[in-house]
């Protein structure tokens, strides 16, 4: 490992770190939040092809760097007082120390050998944290509608009532639509721990889920580039500064449709049949982002595993629907529809034209992946760089970019990013000058 590749590495961390902090002060700003989302995509692209290749060649690095330092050289013209100067500082002077380090003479005490160790020490430390952050919050009293009306609705299934047909989700704003928004796996994910502990268990819930995908989040980086890029994209998940507070404090239910996703990219490779019934499940807590996934992880060989194994995980959905359809559809379907733009779309006060525009050049992108998966098979790096470009067209196309919503694409970019960094710090020096 070369100086050079650590600054590289670090710089790499330090910009995604900043792009997901930025989050939270641009929380109502569509446009801002649309610029970075642009460019979290285009550095997808670049990582993608990077992580295939084995290595960073010219072309993915430069891609790569051109999406993240979007984000941050947008950001600090239009809105130099929003962008942290201390938080920005340190991370180029972090990134820089290795190559001062090596100019005035001084020996790296890290080695490739040592990396492992050390960024266990790492992932132990922001597990920690999180744990910190987890017990802060623990009983913090503004948990969002999301959180509350899950447990209202466990705790209707409970008295034997029907989520969807009961006033638990009270709106001035959507008279028409009282019920239940999510779908009954949602209610099962939480009831165990919400229905004793109420917003406090759903605080814990989210806990073991975290757990969960954290240690999915290791085990998907290993399948790429081995146990470094495991511990990298474990690291990248664990450092994000914004999602903690979104899941523990506000009590957001993102985590239990993510995590079996996750496990569903692990597994297209070669158990279809459990992928499909992984996705159908996670369509079955929340339409989006399961129905993206369930498109990038298609593969035409053995497709009927995977659509029965999708078929048998929406059975609780379908189970829910004939307790009462029109209920069913009002609040989860009919919902969707009817939403309007909000301040956190970049859409927000345009002419109609436009959405519908962004819309129909969305549905040509997913078009063009539904025929690329028909005519090819790709491995799970492309997979997992097309699930993160679909959830970031459908949050530039949708009526509302909220916050919990990058939940469903960090995990899938955080094992993407450690998988590069660890071919950027294990590739071989390239030797210049003279022969020996």
């Amino acid at each position: 490992m070369t100086a050079r590749s650590l600054s590289v590495a670090l710089l790499l961390f330090g910009m995604f770190w900043i792009a997901i902090m930025l989050m939270q002060d641009f929380d109502l700003a569509g446009g801002a939040k649309a610029i970075m989302l642009l460019g979290l995509a285009v550095a997808t692209v670049g990582v993608t092809w990077a992580v295939e290749g084995n290595g960073p060649s010219l072309r993915a690095s430069a891609v790569t760097v051109a999406g993240l330092g979007l984000v941050l050289a947008v950001f600090a013209i239009l809105t130099p007082s929003r962008l942290s100067s201390a938080e920005a500082l340190t991370v180029l002077a972090l990134a820089a120390t290795p190559l001062i380090a090596q100019a005035v003479g001084v020996r790296s005490p890290v080695g490739l050998d040592r990396l492992p160790a050390i960024l266990t020490v790492v992932c132990v430390a922001l597990a920690l944290n999180r744990l910190r952050i987890v017990f802060a919050y623990l009983h913090a009293p503004d948990m969002e509608d999301i959180g509350r009306t899950t447990i209202a609705a466990v705790q209707a299934v409970f008295a034997g009532h029907n989520p969807y047909a009961t006033p638990i989700d009270l709106h001035p704003e959507y008279p028409d639509y009282p019920g239940y928004k999510y779908l009954p796996m949602m209610i099962a994910a939480y009831a165990p721990l919400s229905s004793a502990l109420g917003e406090t268990g759903l605080r814990l819930m989210n806990l073991i889920l975290d757990a969960s995908l954290s240690a999915t989040v290791l085990l998907a980086g290993r399948r790429i580039g081995g146990p470094v890029a495991g511990l990298l994209a474990l690291a990248a998940w664990l450092m994000l500064p914004v999602l903690p507070r979104d899941i523990y404090k506000h009590g957001v239910t993102d985590l239990a449709p993510v995590l079996p996703l996750v496990i569903a990219l692990m597994l297209a490779e070669t158990r279809l049949g459990r992928a499909g019934l992984l996705i159908g499940l996670s369509v079955a807590a929340k339409l989006f982002p399961g129905l993206l996934v369930a498109l990038c992880c298609l593969r035409r060989q053995r497709i009927g595993f995977y659509i029965l194994g999708g078929v048998v995980g929406i059975v609780p959905a379908v189970a829910f629907y004939l307790w009462g359809p029109a209920d069913f559809t009002r609040n989860v379907f009919m919902f969707i529809l009817s939403r309007p733009m909000d301040e956190t779309s970049w859409m927000f006060g345009l002419p109609p034209i436009v959405p519908t525009l962004a819309k129909l050049a969305y549905f040509l992108f997913l078009l063009a992946v539904l025929i690329y998966l028909v005519m090819a098979s790709p491995g799970m790096v492309r997979r997992c760089g097309l699930i993160v470009l679909s959830v970031i067209g459908a949050l530039l196309t949708g009526p509302d970019a909220h916050n919990n919503y990058m939940i469903w694409w960090a995990p899938f970019f955080c094992i993407l990013l450690g998988s590069l960094v660890s071919s950027i710090i294990a590739a071989p020096p390239r030797v210049t000058g003279e022969r020996a």
